[in-house]
């Protein structure tokens, strides 16, 4: 349509305008490749213009058009993936103020600059309001073009204009939330009323300050950068490559070690008996990219003669040495585990430790109390550290069965896996699984009886399945058994009255017998006194009465083993614990010893009661 007179433009229509037009213009131009005269780089385009036409097929023509100038897509910041090889860059999605990803494949675009220029023509379609299918076939045009798969760049551009939708509103350009701008789309805002600053005039340099700038402009170097400047560093010292020997020529090691790049190592791996083991060599260590790979080619060759990786890391270090290289980290204990597989075995080591849940006596009373233990079955025999230990446990009968048959569930306490246990029809066996009537089972066990009896009632002869892993598959495990639960009633304990009854009688009737030879060796003393013989105190101790209750009590049997011991113990010594002589008062015992108290050792000298120095009227000796 035509403008009216005197009609003014927004900023945005002149720019939709813009990209319109520029795009009309790519119908009429077209680019070529320069002529290769005189050494010219093929790849390189020359300013001027030639139509489509003229391109012969199958050569490779480039995209010379490029966005104006003016436009808001040359704000828009452009990424680069080395991972998948593209070029991309986000834009808005609309009003919600999200941004979507918009890529084109260097590959396809047969070069970096040109799929920067597809880039930026679609950016700005997308920009001034045209839909998102749309601009991708306008991607795939321009891809095809570069790639030499469609010369005829203005028609299908004609053809792509008149079968895509109008434009619709322009999407403007939004800065990013400020906590999200490292990780999302960053926009340059131009500031063009802004005056651009004077350069300043150098001064007088200081060293100090010199240096401090040295170290800034260090700091801000990327770390890719640095990396890269190291590494070179290191590859240009010079070291005599013949200092080691190097594989054949026609040796598969040329083929096996590689150098990595992103991390300026050379590697390979080798296959042992044991299993497959990584081996590297450093540029910095070995002085050069090629005195590394000769080194690593060279540690191959150990490696085929049967020696152990400590062996070659050894011999490794020897050729750094050699190189004038410094030699690589000490060499690890070849009997040292990896760190993954010592870190899940002190796990395993921890988890062994502690304290298995079980399922407490107390619990199970209170469910029987309750009613809810009658039926119930217990699964026990599985080694813990086996697959499938799970199902060890007690199994409650779930109300109602499953499919005509018992049902159970176990008990479960805190995050412990569910585990049902049912019969399955279709199979003719008991299952323990993780729901009613799931295939996947952990352990089963096949019955005759159609399941009209519980598991506890197979016959001997059934075993439990259980899956031991994809090498294994199912096995059988005769120590895993399912059981009624059955608690044991608990036994009263024997009252305490007739054994203090027993022991009254005893105490009686050794006090009678005491009595008795006491009253005998009174009469005794009287007569020694008026005879002028010896003293009460200074009498021999009499006979005690003691080994006939002590023979008594061993013959009536049914004694405690306590009563058992004491009498057993009177009947050899002669005296009970703690008797003292007739006529003496009780004196306080200067050692604590059993021996002592038992009457075997004095408890003066805490020896041999025959052999007391004290002899047999020393304290304490009976």
């Amino acid at each position: 349509m035509a403008q009216a007179e005197g009609e003014v433009k927004t900023p945005k229509e002149k720019r939709r305008q813009a990209s319109d037009g520029n795009l009309s213009e790519s119908k009429r131009r077209s680019t070529s490749r320069t002529p290769v005269e005189n050494g010219g780089d093929p790849a390189e385009p020359t300013g001027t213009d030639v139509s489509m036409e003229s391109s012969p097929a199958g050569s490779v023509s480039r995209i010379t058009e490029d966005a104006p100038r003016d436009h808001p897509i040359w704000q828009v910041r452009i990424r680069h993936d080395q991972h998948n090889r593209q070029v991309f860059a986000k834009f808005p999605s609309g009003d919600d103020g999200k941004f979507a990803k918009f890529g084109v494949s260097i590959a396809k675009s047969v070069g970096k600059e040109d799929a920067e220029r597809i880039l930026r023509l679609c950016g700005a379609q997308l920009l001034d309001g045209r839909p998102r299918k749309d601009v991708e076939r306008l991607r795939t045009l321009l891809a095809n073009h570069c790639a030499g798969k469609d010369q005829a760049l203005p028609a299908a551009i004609a053809a792509w204009k008149e079968g895509a939708a109008p434009l619709g509103p322009a999407l403007e350009l939004t800065r990013p939330p400020e906590e999200k701008l490292e990780r999302r789309l960053s926009f340059r805002e131009p500031n063009e009323s802004k005056e651009p600053k004077e350069p300043k005039t150098p001064g007088p340099k200081t060293p100090g300050l010199e240096k401090g700038q040295k170290e800034k402009e260090k700091a801000k170097e990327p770390k890719e950068a640095a990396d890269a400047k190291a590494k070179a560093e290191v590859t240009d010292v010079d070291v005599d490559l013949n200092l080691v020997e190097d594989a054949p020529p026609d040796h598969v090691a040329h083929q096996k070690v590689r150098h990595r790049q992103t991390t300026g190592a050379v590697g390979f791996r080798y296959k042992l008996e044991d299993g497959e083991v990584a081996f590297q060599t450093t540029i910095r260590a070995a002085g050069s990219l090629e005195a590394a790979l000769r080194v690593a080619r060279a540690c191959y060759l150990k490696f085929e003669l049967g020696m152990s990786k400590a062996d070659v890391e050894l011999y490794r270090n020897e050729l750094y040495a050699r190189l004038g290289g410094k030699a690589a980290i000490r060499p690890k204990d070849p009997n040292a585990p990896p760190r993954e597989r010592r870190e899940r075995k002190e796990r395993k080591e921890r988890k062994a430790g502690q304290p298995k849940k079980r399922h407490g006596e107390g619990l199970l009373r209170e469910l029987q109390s309750q009613g809810k233990l009658q039926g119930a079955l217990r699964v026990f025999g599985r080694d813990p550290k086996k697959k499938n230990a799970t199902v060890n446990g007690v199994y409650l009968p779930v109300a109602g069965g499953f499919e005509g048959s018992a049902a159970f569930e176990r008990m479960s306490q805190g995050s412990d896996p569910k585990r049902f246990l049912f019969y399955a029809k279709d199979k003719a066996r008991w299952r323990i699984s993780e729901a009613l009537g799931d295939n996947r089972n952990f352990a089963f066990l096949k019955v005759k009886d159609g399941g009209r009896g519980p598991p506890s009632e197979a016959p001997p002869e059934a075993r439990w399945s259980f899956f031991d892993g994809k090498e294994s598959g199912w096995k059988e495990d005769a120590a895993v058994q399912c059981r009624a639960v059955e608690l044991k009633e608990k036994k009263a304990r024997p009252e305490a009255k007739p054994r203090q009854e027993e022991a009254s009688a005893v105490q009686e009737e050794i006090s009678s017998d005491s009595d008795s030879s006491s009253s005998s060796s009174g009469k005794e003393g009287d007569d020694n006194e008026e005879s002028g013989g010896e003293t009460a105190s200074e009498a021999a101790p009499a006979p005690s009465a003691a080994p006939g209750v002590a023979a008594k009590l061993l013959g009536r049997g049914g004694l405690s083993p306590c009563m058992w011991f004491c009498a057993s113990l009177h009947q050899a010594v002669g005296s009970w614990v703690g008797q003292t002589p007739s006529g003496s008062q009780a004196r306080p015992r200067a050692c604590a010893k059993m021996l002592a108290r038992a009457g075997l050792r004095c408890p003066c000298h805490f020896s041999y009661r025959s052999e007391c120095p004290g002899g047999p009227g020393a304290r304490g000796a009976s």
